[in-house]
């Protein structure tokens, strides 16, 4: 008996049996597992067919779960001592890769363990974080801080009474047995977070990475067009260079405040009891009857003593009878209204012609640290990282504990899958306009990922049209009876392809560039 696990791709999630018209290459009862036991059978007894299903979602984290899952289903195989192999298309082959880390950090060769293959893997790079605190989760962040704080509050302290006493109230030896006794606990949380992330970081472990690479290394096998558009497109993103931000992108917004800062600026002088009292003084040093009301702590009054000091300080103007002094307060507050605005155009002339250079100053300054930030982000999405340990930065066509590649597929294979896709793309305009409709009146999120799935299987693109190539799934076939768990069908093996399949076999795997 053997078995062969089959894992899918992201957004490729779904029953374990295929459903009339819905079928997935993974599925039981699919196009692809009948086609493929026409071709490959178990050297001895039943072949096995399991798929490994996983939420298929675009994340490190659930490509490293699944990971955890498929080892399960690894080792339950490797205890009934029954051989096997593993096929994963697009990111289940790096579901398969975390796997096989996870074994290698236990030290389990998987001696039943045949072949894995992978189709149009693109494998994400990673990077470990830097700093422990950015590895810790947020319970041990507060625990960090928490245990750093007296530390921090006793030397701003010390440091403060000798700013306002001198250096002669420094102790140093004090000062340095204070300093150690709160480092202390920091530093036993540090080694303990160090060991229990330890477990975490195998990836960048250089021991598993040597294990993972002799042990499985071998028996890799990887299937990919030089044009797929997930590994390019993926491998692609670290070249991308967007600039989201122009350098004025933040002028406009924050110029809006020079029209409040003029306002906002005189009711704030207009509201300060200490100007205001300044100002009385100064109005009535030369005996003028011009008085601050209350103590300036009035809003109103200030108002009223401003406009006051106007008249009669400002103007120096006063009136004999009522008659005079009503004739002359239409022009009196005509005057005051222009001398005011032109105030007020002054100033806000000023402040506009400061703050736009303010604001082109900030503005560019805010390009410059959000577009690298927002191109990371735009990155990190696309390549699924939302690992705490560590964050993706690029993808490849190989597991970065391999480091070399396979070649792409030959030519004679890779441009009759390339001609179906291309021949497929007049249809994609009218699917895409339905695709849109469909998910804009999806209910759920299970709905709208179900629909995903479905569009996700279009054969307009190379990454998914891969098993609906009868020849490639010959050269897959060709690839798994290279092993000892696995043997040909008489109709394969006197298929006028099985030739074909082999010559494209030693190309890929045995020629000059294969390992390169």
């Amino acid at each position: 008996m053997a078995t062969i696990l089959t894992v899918h791709g992201t957004f490729a999630s779904g029953p374990e049996t295929a459903e009339p018209g819905r079928q997935k290459w993974w599925q039981k009862e699919s196009y692809f597992e009948d086609g493929l036991r026409r071709l490959v059978e178990a050297e001895h007894g039943h072949l096995s067919w399991r798929p490994v299903i996983w939420d298929g979602l675009n994340s490190e984290t659930s490509r490293r779960a699944a990971g955890a899952r498929l080892l399960d289903e690894m080792n339950a195989l490797e205890d009934a001592q029954e051989p096997y192999a593993v096929i994963g298309h697009s990111h289940g082959g790096s579901v398969i890769s975390a796997a096989l880390m996870l074994a290698a950090k236990q030290e389990n060769p998987l001696p039943h363990l045949d072949a894995w293959l992978t189709v149009g893997t693109p494998f994400i790079q990673t990077k470990k974080e830097r700093w422990l605190f950015n590895r810790l989760g947020l319970i041990g962040k507060a625990v960090f801080v928490a245990m750093f704080t007296p530390l921090l509050v006793y030397i701003v302290t010390q440091f403060a009474e000798v700013a306002e006493g001198g250096w002669e109230l420094f102790d140093a030896p004090l000062f340095a047995l204070f300093c150690l006794l709160n480092l202390l606990p920091v530093l036993a949380f540090f080694l303990i977070a160090r060991y229990r992330e330890g477990g975490s970081l195998h990836l960048y472990d250089g021991k598993p990475l040597a294990f993972a690479h002799s042990e499985f290394g071998p028996r890799w096998r990887s299937l990919w067009h030089v044009n797929d558009e997930a590994v390019q497109g993926l491998s692609a993103l670290k070249k991308v260079k967007l600039s989201i931000f122009s350098k004025g992108f933040a002028v406009r917004p924050l110029s809006v405040l020079s029209i409040l800062i003029p306002p906002a600026l005189i009711f704030a002088l207009m509201d300060s009891a200490s100007l205001m009292r300044w100002l009385n003084e100064r109005f009535n040093q030369g005996g003028e009857l011009v008085y601050l009301q209350g103590n300036g702590d009035s809003f109103i009054q200030n108002v009223s003593f401003i406009e006051a000091a106007f008249r009669r300080k400002l103007l120096n103007l006063t009136f004999d009878t009522r008659w005079e002094m009503f004739t002359a307060g239409i022009w009196i507050d005509f005057l005051q209204v222009c001398v005011f605005g032109s105030i007020m155009l002054i100033l806000v002339l000023v402040v506009s012609f400061g703050f736009n250079l303010v604001s082109r100053l900030i503005s560019s300054s805010l390009s410059r640290v959000l577009n690298p930030a927002a191109l990371g982000q735009i990155r990190a999405n696309s390549l699924g990282s939302d690992t705490r340990e560590d964050s993706a930065f690029d993808a490849g066509p190989a597991p970065m504990w391999l480091g070399a590649s396979f070649p792409p597929l030959p030519a004679g294979l890779g441009q009759p899958l390339q001609a179906t896709s291309d021949a497929a793309v007049a249809r994609v305009v009218p699917k895409f306009r339905d695709a849109i409709g469909a998910l804009g009146g999806a209910g759920g999120e299970q709905e709208k990922l179900d629909m995903l799935s479905e569009y996700l299987t279009w054969n307009e693109l190379i990454h998914t049209s891969y098993f609906d190539n009868w020849q490639f799934v010959k050269l897959l076939a060709y690839a798994l009876v290279q092993t000892e768990g696995f043997r040909p069908t008489q109709p394969f093996a006197h298929d006028p392809e099985y030739q074909l399949a082999a010559g494209w076999y030693e190309e890929i795997f045995y020629g000059e560039t294969a390992g390169k």
